[in-house]
């Protein structure tokens, strides 16, 4: 999913990495593993991304 000019790219692992778009495009600007089963499609709303496991709905969005 693409937002913001970044490429937020989730592994069924629940490996969850971000892309910058643009100038520096390509660059992995953030990574975090959530360590569970993701086989849903992410979500945006309200400058947060919503990723649904197979035991939680995760919340993540920016400090």
């Amino acid at each position: 999913i693409a937002a913001a000019n970044h490429l937020y790219l989730i592994s069924e692992k629940g490996l969850l990495q971000v892309v910058q778009l643009g100038e520096k495009q390509g660059e992995v600007t953030g990574e975090v593993d959530l360590k569970e089963t993701i086989l849903a499609t992410p979500a945006i709303s309200d400058n947060s991304l919503f990723l649904r496991s197979d035991k939680h709905l995760w919340k993540i969005s920016s400090r």
